[in-house]
C-alpha cells in the first residue's frame, strides 16, 4: 500500500472498515470502480459472493516436539492435563506472578476451559499457534498479549471468556461470590472505578452467599462507564441487575453517613 498516494490509502482504509476485508481485495475492488469508495462498498454488499474472505493466515513455524516435552515438564504424572501446581510452576518459570491478569489473558488466549488447569491441546495447540515453542519465545509473546486487551472489543470478549472460565462446572449460570470478586479484583483494576467500592459491598453478610450470574458480570462495566463517580447520573428506572441497585443504595447510605 506504500505505494499509493496518501488519498488512496485513506480510500483503502475506509473500505477496509467497512467490510473488514483485506488489503488487497479492498485495492482490487476500488480499481474496479475507479476508485470510488461508495460504489465499492455498494458492490461488496449487494454482491458478497465477489469478495470471500481472505484464508487465515497461517501460524508461524514452531517445533511441536519442544512444546510437547515443555507440557511434560509441567503436566500431573498421571493426568495429560497440567494442575494448579504445574499451572503455578510454569507461570513461575514465565516469570509471570499468578496475581498479574497476563494469567488469565493467557488462559484466554490457550482457549482454556476450567480454571487451574491447561489440556495437552490447550497448551500445546495454543502455543503453537503464536510459533511459541519455548519458556522464552513465551517470554517474547508476553508484551504483545498483554496489549491486546486495550483495544475495546478485544477486552469485552475476554471479559465475556472469564465468566465461563471461573465457572466450577460448565453447566453452572453463575459463579460464586468469592470468585467473582477475585476475578474482577483483576481483570477490573483500573477499569472500574468503584471497584474498591463494589468488592467491600459484596463482603457484607448478606452478600457472602449471593452468586453473581451473566446479566450481572457483564453489565458491571457499562455501569461504572456510564454512571458518575458522584452517581448523579444514575437512573433508578433503568434496567439494571438488581445486585447493581442494591450496591447503588449501598454507596447512597456511604455518602450520606459522610
Amino acid at each position: 500500500m506504500n505505494k499509493l498516494d496518501r488519498n488512496k490509502q485513506d480510500k483503502v482504509k475506509q473500505f477496509i472498515s467497512f467490510t473488514t476485508r483485506g488489503e488487497k481485495t479492498a485495492i482490487s475492488a476500488l480499481k474496479s470502480f475507479r476508485w470510488n469508495v461508495d460504489r465499492a462498498v455498494n458492490d461488496f454488499f449487494e454482491n458478497p459472493q465477489k469478495y470471500p474472505p481472505s484464508p487465515p493466515p497461517s501460524p508461524p513455524p514452531y517445533n511441536k516436539s519442544s512444546l510437547e516435552k515443555l507440557f511434560r515438564k509441567y503436566k500431573q504424572s498421571n493426568a495429560n492435563k497440567m494442575d494448579a501446581q504445574g499451572v503455578a510452576n510454569f507461570f513461575n518459570d514465565l516469570g509471570v506472578d499468578m496475581t498479574d491478569i497476563l494469567t488469565l489473558i493467557i488462559a484466554w488466549k490457550l482457549r482454556s476451559k476450567v480454571l487451574g488447569e491447561f489440556s495437552y491441546e490447550e497448551f500445546v495447540d495454543g502455543w503453537g499457534q503464536f510459533g511459541c515453542d519455548s519458556i522464552s519465545a513465551m517470554k517474547n509473546k508476553l508484551s504483545d498479549l498483554r496489549k491486546e486487551i486495550n483495544d475495546k472489543t478485544k477486552f469485552t470478549e475476554f471479559y465475556s471468556f472469564i465468566f465461563d472460565f471461573g465457572k466450577e462446572h460448565p453447566d453452572h449460570k453463575f459463579l460464586k461470590n468469592e470468585i467473582a470478586s477475585a476475578l474482577w479484583e483483576v481483570v477490573l483494576k483500573g477499569r472500574f472505578k468503584f471497584l474498591d467500592n463494589w468488592l467491600e459491598f459484596l463482603k457484607k453478610p448478606q452478600n457472602v452467599k449471593q452468586t453473581i450470574n451473566k446479566d450481572t458480570w457483564n453489565l458491571l462495566p457499562e455501569f461504572g462507564e456510564t454512571t458518575n463517580l458522584d452517581l448523579s447520573n444514575y437512573d433508578e428506572t433503568a434496567a439494571w441487575p438488581v445486585l447493581i441497585d442494591e450496591f447503588v443504595e449501598y454507596l447512597q447510605e456511604l455518602k450520606e453517613k459522610k
